[in-house]
């Protein structure tokens, strides 16, 4: 019997007592020991998605050994019951007492929270933390930030901090990721976008590989800085390369 498989089912389902009869011939059968950190990760987050945080709590306020996942599971279970300040709290608790580092779901969970609180200070570290520790580069993170940012701040101001954009870039150039299409593309158009010309150019220039993304991202950029001429020389340069312009390239 794939007990994971049930307990899924059962919280997928929100049926409780599925979930209470196999936490009950667990106990019977002697398959939830103190020390089976699977099974029991697998019931506390079954009770959290039924509705029932307490018993997950106090699932997992008994377990001996926890990792990463039993605490991704309890903060996630009191995020989806609107308790935002206990996460904050069970993550404090993860980092110092367990000594454990947030993975990529924990950390956009507790974004969430922050989010939901209204503690922009304390989002800012999760930010910093990311930075960090390459965890900026998930997806799970980038848009919990990005709604955080958008909950709590000026979604312009946060786009054009010029500061966090280098630290960014920083990061992608000691993990020598820079080379990649996308990341290259997406620095460019950071540096335009905080009309900082010359090191969008450096960037771009530095790029092996260039789309009509990468072209459009300076131009748009040399536009909105009045770089009229900038614009028209590398327009003429884009038609060198035998780049084909998009319908974006002729909208700047």
């Amino acid at each position: 019997m794939d007990i994971k498989k049930l307990l899924k089912a059962s919280s997928g389902a929100k049926n409780i007592k599925f979930g209470k009869s196999i936490h009950a011939h667990l106990v019977v059968s002697n398959q939830i020991s103190r020390d089976r950190v699977i099974e029991r990760n697998s019931l506390i987050n079954a009770y959290s998605k039924c509705g029932d945080i307490a018993s997950a709590r106090l699932l997992f306020d008994r377990m001996p050994k926890k990792n990463v996942v039993s605490w991704g599971s309890i903060m996630a279970g009191y995020l989806q019951h609107g308790c935002a300040s206990e996460v904050i709290e069970l993550c404090r608790c993860m980092v110092k007492v367990d000594k454990l580092c947030p993975n990529k779901y924990i950390l956009a969970t507790v974004l969430a929270s922050c989010s939901n609180c209204g503690l922009l200070n304390q989002g800012q570290q999760c930010h910093g933390y990311a930075l960090k520790s390459g965890l900026i580069f998930h997806q799970y993170v980038k848009n919990a930030l990005v709604y955080m940012y958008s909950m709590l701040s000026d979604v312009k101001e946060a786009m054009r901090d010029l500061n966090l954009g280098r630290q960014v870039h920083s990061r992608i150039l000691k993990t020598g990721v820079d080379c990649d299409l996308f990341v290259g593309s997406a620095t460019v158009d950071m540096y335009g976008k905080c009309g900082e010309i010359s090191s969008m150019r450096r960037v771009f220039d530095g790029l092996h590989t260039k789309s009509e993304v990468t072209w459009t991202a300076v131009l748009t950029a040399y536009s909105h800085n009045e770089c009229f001429e900038e614009a028209l020389k590398l327009f003429l340069e884009m038609d060198l390369q035998n780049v084909v312009p998009n319908e974006y390239t002729f909208a700047v």
